[in-house]
C-alpha cells in the first residue's frame, strides 16, 4: 500500500505527465517547475454552492503560494481546471474538492499585460462609479434620517439659508425731495440667525446751510443761512443683523454706524449756473432698519440719521436684491 502511494506522488511530480485524474483527495497543493497544482475544498448546502466554494479555494490557495515564490510573482500566467469531485454528507449537505493547474510564463507578455491595465481600469472606474451613486444615495438617506428624526422631536425651528456668504444691493429714495442711495451689503456668514455685516453706500439728500461765510482769499462762497444745499457722501458702515426665515420669507432687522466722507455743494446765487462748495470732511452716521422679501429679492426701510456738522435724519425706502 505505501509502494503505491509513493508511485502516487511521484507520478504527479514528473513534468508532462496527464494531471485530468488528479483529485485533490491524496495530495495537496503542488509546484513543479512553472506548473502549480492548486487544491481547494468547499462545503455548502447544496452541490452547487459547494462546487462554487472549492473553487474559490483553489484559487485563493494559488494566489498565496505564487505570491511567496519569486518565479512567480507579477508574472502572467494561464490557468487549467481539472478534476472536480463531490460527495454527500448526510445531515450536512455536500462536500466538494477541486483541482486547478497553473502554468507561469517566464516571460511578461506585453499584450497580456496592457489587457490586464485595461480590466484594472474599466474596473476602477466601475468602483469609482458604484462608489459615488452610494455616496450621493448615503446623502439622501442621511437627510431623510434628520429629516424624520426632527419630525419625531418636534424640531420645527424656522429653516437658516445654507449658504455662508453674500451680499445684498440697496437701492431707495428718500422721503425729501432728490434724495435717494446706493448701498453694497457684505454678509460673511448668511446661514446664522444673528451676525455682523460690512456696506458701502453713496447717499445723496438736500441740506441747509448754516450761517453767511465766506473765503475772500480763496474765493469760495459758502451760502447764505438756511439756503437749500446738496449733501453727497461715500461712507463704510459696520453693524448686526437678526434674520429670520419663515416658508419663503426672510424678515432682516439691522442696525449700523459708518463713517462718511462728504461734500455739501450750493449752487451760485450769482446765477451764472456753477456749483460752489460749502464744506466737506467726515461725519459719523446712525441707521437702523428692517428687511422683507423672498430669497434674492425684498424691500426695505430705513432710518438714516447724519451726526454733526449737519444734523439730519431722512427715511429710505426702495428694493433689495441678495445674491
Amino acid at each position: 500500500m505505501r509502494t503505491l502511494r509513493y508511485i502516487h506522488i511521484v507520478i504527479l511530480l514528473c513534468p508532462g505527465i496527464v494531471l485530468s485524474e488528479w483529485t485533490c483527495t491524496d495530495v495537496a497543493s503542488i509546484k513543479n517547475g512553472n506548473t502549480i497544482l492548486s487544491c481547494g475544498i468547499g462545503k455548502a448546502k447544496t452541490e452547487s454552492m459547494a462546487r462554487e466554494k472549492a473553487l474559490r479555494n483553489a484559487m485563493k490557495e494559488f494566489n498565496l503560494l505564487c505570491e511567496d515564490s519569486a518565479d512567480c510573482r507579477g508574472f502572467e500566467f494561464i490557468s487549467e481546471p481539472l478534476r472536480n469531485t463531490c460527495q454527500a454528507i448526510e445531515n450536512e449537505g455536500y462536500k466538494c474538492h477541486r483541482g486547478m493547474r497553473y502554468t507561469i510564463l517566464k516571460k511578461h507578455d506585453d499584450r497580456i499585460t496592457d489587457e490586464t491595465l485595461k480590466d484594472k481600469n474599466r474596473i476602477l472606474n466601475e468602483k469609482m462609479e458604484a462608489y459615488e451613486a452610494a455616496k450621493k444615495e448615503y446623502e439622501i438617506e442621511r437627510k431623510i434620517l434628520k429629516i424624520e428624526n426632527d419630525i419625531s422631536n418636534k424640531n420645527y425651528e424656522p429653516k437658516i439659508d445654507e449658504r455662508k456668504e453674500g451680499v445684498t444691493f440697496l437701492f431707495g429714495l428718500g422721503d425729501k425731495p432728490e434724495s435717494w442711495k446706493l448701498e453694497a451689503v457684505i454678509e460673511p456668514n448668511q446661514k446664522k440667525i444673528f451676525s455682523s455685516f460690512v456696506s458701502i453706500s453713496i447717499i445723496e439728500y438736500p441740506t441747509t446751510v448754516g450761517e453767511v461765510d465766506s473765503n475772500p482769499k480763496d474765493k469760495i462762497f459758502y451760502g447764505r443761512a438756511n439756503e437749500v444745499a446738496t449733501y453727497l457722501s461715500i461712507g463704510v458702515n459696520v453693524g448686526p443683523r437678526l434674520s429670520m426665515n419663515f416658508d419663503e420669507y426672510n424678515l432682516t432687522l439691522f442696525g449700523k454706524i459708518g463713517l462718511n466722507l462728504f461734500s455739501v455743494d450750493m449752487e451760485d446765487p450769482s446765477g451764472n449756473g456753477e456749483d460752489h462748495k460749502v464744506k466737506d470732511g467726515l461725519a459719523l452716521n446712525y441707521g437702523y432698519g428692517v428687511f422683507l422679501g423672498m430669497e434674492h429679492i425684498g424691500a426695505f426701510v430705513e432710518v438714516y440719521q447724519l451726526d454733526q456738522p449737519f444734523f439730519h435724519t431722512t427715511v429710505f425706502t426702495g428694493i433689495a436684491l441678495k445674491f
